[in-house]
């Protein structure tokens, strides 16, 4: 049978995975970039002590997580130089608790933005993970080994996350809908930021980032189910199966 017979290969979209072997490759390069942080990090915030050892695992799981979902928030958000704004919205969240060096790791986002919009395209995935390593050191290093601004540092991903997360279980109808999840998230990383990620005591912490996460996700899966259905929804199938 002819070649021509065979569809042609489409880029993944929100809710559609790319090969085994490439999301493997992209959470390894998470996982690394994230064990990058934690060394890079690892005097300036204490991570050598057991009580710190939380925060130098979840950089190296938000690492992982990134990487995994920032596949589909680059096809939520494809307009270029839109999808990289929940990296900077991330980076003022991380500001708002943790202003140490973010003005230099600030320009790594920045410039990532400015480089889609004149190439008018977005940039490879690699680029972002750059990035967000990028903003993770600056947390880390920031955070100088306090619980609370590395709680609130990590919390801050959910700006980016948010989005990502929300695809798993809803085919987002348009690039407004994802963009207002986006900024949901951001909301809310900002305002554990200035709770949680300030705070003196764990329950003050752990009730800001249930409290942050919890509402700010049910208000996205609000704003999907407004503009889509449930990705598993037979709708979805291929009318022509």
């Amino acid at each position: 049978m002819s070649d021509s017979t065979h569809p042609a290969p489409t880029a993944p979209g929100p809710g559609r995975r790319e090969d085994s072997d490439l999301v493997l490759r992209h959470r390894a390069l998470g996982a690394g970039l994230g064990m990058l942080v934690v060394v890079l990090a690892y005097e300036a915030s204490r991570f050598g002590n057991p009580d710190r050892w939380w925060a130098a695992g979840g950089a190296v799981v938000i690492g992982v997580a990134l990487a995994d979902r920032l596949v589909d928030v680059r096809a939520l958000l494809p307009r270029p130089g839109v999808a990289p704004l929940t990296i900077v919205a991330a980076l003022f969240a991380v500001f708002l608790c943790v202003p140490e060096q973010l003005p230099i790791v600030a320009l790594v986002p920045v410039a990532l933005i400015f480089l889609e919009i004149v190439e008018r395209r977005q940039m490879p995935i690699e680029w972002y993970m750059v990035a967000t390593a990028a903003v993770g050191w600056g947390a880390m290093f920031g955070a100088t080994g306090r619980q609370s601004a590395l709680a609130g540092a990590l919390f801050a991903w959910w700006a980016v996350l948010l989005p990502g997360f929300i695809s798993i279980g809803w085919k987002v109808a348009s690039a407004r809908s994802a963009l207002a999840i986006a900024g949901v998230g951001a909301i809310a990383a900002a305002v554990m930021a200035r709770t949680g990620g300030i705070a003196d005591s764990w329950s003050i912490i752990l009730a800001s980032a249930a409290l942050c996460g919890s509402i700010s996700l049910l208000a996205a899966v609000a704003i999907a189910r407004r503009s889509a259905v449930p990705v598993e929804d037979p709708a979805l199938a291929d009318p022509d199966v």
